[in-house]
């Protein structure tokens, strides 16, 4: 389930760590990633290492595979898969609809966000609901992943899209377009 950019992440990752030694500091990494890298860092020595990396790798795959895997066969259906997404997409609409009023505006999004999105805002009410975006996408208005094929976070959702990509966010249980 993982795409393109994703993959070129982690490579970038890779190369870094085997550049400096087979090690790469914490301390070192850009402030967003020292939280979510750090958990690499078994040993808290403030160094990852390959073997951590590929460890905290493996451990982050098992982990998202249990949450996915409702049926717990070691494999994802398509209906897993789907029901994954459709979670996945609720939840970052609700993480994005700051006042809980069932739609983003633009204060909510920001201006990039917004321009891309606002196409899906049919009653031109100036807020974007779960079910205009789900409309809009049916109707091929409204596109996500506009960072190639997997878009920034790439879930394979029902069409190979997460709508998860930095210009928008995910429709909720909406199969849109697809780290």
């Amino acid at each position: 389930m993982r795409g393109a950019r994703t993959d070129r992440r982690r490579n970038a990752v890779l190369a870094e760590v085997h550049a400096t030694a087979g090690q790469l500091q914490v301390a070192e990494l850009p402030e967003h990633m020292q939280k979510f890298m750090g958990k690499a860092d078994t040993n808290g020595d403030g160094v990852i290492t390959v073997d951590e990396l590929k460890a905290g790798e493996e451990k982050m795959r098992a982990e998202h595979l249990a949450k996915v895997d409702t049926d717990h066969d070691g494999k994802v259906s398509p209906e897993e898969r789907k029901a994954a997404f459709e979670k996945f997409a609720q939840e970052r609409f609700a993480k994005m609809d700051k006042n809980s009023d069932g739609g983003l505006t633009k204060d909510e999004v920001g201006d990039k966000r917004w321009e891309h999105l606002s196409v899906a805002d049919a009653d031109k009410n100036g807020s974007v609901t779960q079910d205009e975006i789900r409309t809009a996408v049916a109707a091929g208005t409204l596109k996500f992943g506009g960072h190639g094929r997997g878009g920034r976070h790439h879930h394979g959702g029902p069409n190979e899209t997460d709508g998860a990509g930095e210009n928008a966010p995910a429709p909720a249980a909406a199969p849109p377009s697809g780290t």
